[in-house]
């Protein structure tokens, strides 16, 4: 008897507003479109999150990540007066590239140091300050607690950390993981690693070659700043 007057107070009980119900699920806030319309209908936010730390796996440096990304960075460097940083490129950024895919150049800043604490303070100091839309850091590792101070920081300026890694590391607290590998021809693969919802993993092929420059193309001035 006691159980069936259990499960009769079960519509009451869910109605209460201090209970959450699993099934529900938080209003969708559109994130930042990815440039590529395949990736943008997998993505929990329909492109890249608005805040939080992401890491991009890429086994070597040039693969495409600045390919996959350089439709973000266009998009945000038009957006407002906010700044981007790129933190220790392994390849020296070619301005041209940049100012090809539409990056408003005077948004963008380059950390350029060798020192892994001098980068991971760059980081969370851009993150956290409210006034840097996005940080792309390339970074040999990343141990769990310097991810979980980045994700925090990215909270706090409600700003997007984006990290690219060798390979897979440790179980890191973060919304999305995706992984760069070669494909056939001129396509590279993305495989879904990671992403909120705990979806299974996916993967799929992008043409980001098709993004680059010609290897001729002109080299021209580094950028380093407005501090030289």
């Amino acid at each position: 008897m006691g159980e069936r007057q259990s499960v009769h107070a079960l519509p009451s009980l869910l109605a209460r507003q201090d209970i959450w119900v699993g099934q529900e699920i938080a209003p969708l806030v559109p994130g930042h479109g990815s440039g590529f319309d395949s990736l943008d209908a997998l993505l929990p936010d329909r492109g890249w999150p608005r805040q939080g730390l992401c890491e991009l796996i890429c086994p070597h440096p040039g693969l495409g990540e600045l390919a996959l990304l350089s439709p973000l960075l266009a998009t945000l460097s038009r957006q407002s007066d906010a700044l981007m940083l790129l933190v220790a490129p392994p390849l020296l950024p070619v301005p041209q590239y940049l100012l090809q895919q539409g990056i408003a150049m005077e948004r963008l800043y380059w950390v350029d140091s060798l020192d892994r604490k001098e980068q991971l303070w760059a980081m969370e100091q851009a993150l956290s300050s409210g006034g840097c839309q996005l940080v792309l850091a390339w970074l040999t590792h990343l141990s769990l607690s310097e991810a979980r101070r980045l994700q925090l920081a990215s909270e706090k300026g409600q700003s997007l950390g984006i990290v690219c890694l060798p390979s897979q590391q440790e179980a890191h607290p973060v919304p999305l993981k995706l992984a760069l590998e070669p494909g056939e021809g001129a396509q590279v693969r993305l495989r879904l690693l990671k992403r909120r919802g705990g979806a299974g993993e996916v993967s799929l092929n992008l043409a980001l070659h098709d993004r680059l420059l010609p290897a001729n193309a002109p080299v021209g001035q580094l950028i380093r700043g407005p501090w030289g």
